[in-house]
């Protein structure tokens, strides 16, 4: 990828602070930044540290992104705006980041602000999530409430592309 994001496998593009899995990466406008094995350890290490917040009482998009990605580094504002629109979340609503689909949509949105365009997968992320749950990612699973597909479907491609359609419009308020 050309983002710095994406070469590091580091959707929140975090800085380098000795997180589980990483090491240092490039330095860019004086930060350096944590570099991961695989994508899905870079979204297990951005779900850690919306947890850590949100453990720490900051559970707002406001109150997060003024940690995160606070003012003289970034257009803090601005931010907030574009995250609170990609994710359909207030910007002032109190987050649970133990819910998958909130967490999805935040990482979602960092990742796609902080790489300047949309490029996780569902998997990914779901991936993610999980290995940083202790499921250890690959063929583990996560809960994300009950699904109804619709289907005419009588294979199993079929069947997994209707629940795929499905998935991406609970994650996406966009398409809702």
């Amino acid at each position: 990828g050309s983002s710095v994001a994406e070469r590091h496998n580091n959707p929140g593009n975090l800085v380098f602070a000795g997180q589980r899995g990483a090491t240092v990466g490039e330095t860019v406008a004086g930060h350096t930044f944590a570099k991961f094995k695989s994508t899905e350890e870079g979204v297990a290490a951005l779900y850690r540290q919306l947890r850590l917040y949100q453990k720490r009482g900051i559970d707002t998009l406001t109150e997060i992104m003024g940690v995160y990605a606070p003012e003289g580094s970034n257009d803090t504002s601005a931010y907030i705006k574009a995250l609170s629109k990609t994710t359909g979340l207030d910007p002032n609503q109190q987050l649970n980041f133990g819910d998958p689909a909130t967490a999805a949509a935040m990482i979602r949105g960092i990742s796609q602000h902080e790489a300047g365009r949309s490029y996780l997968n569902d998997q990914q992320i779901l991936s993610g999530i999980s290995m940083a749950q202790g499921g250890g990612g690959g063929s583990s699973s996560v809960s994300i409430g009950q699904i109804t597909v619709q289907t005419q479907a009588t294979d199993a491609r079929g069947i997994a592309s209707g629940l795929k359609g499905e998935i991406v419009r609970q994650f996406d308020p966009g398409l809702r």
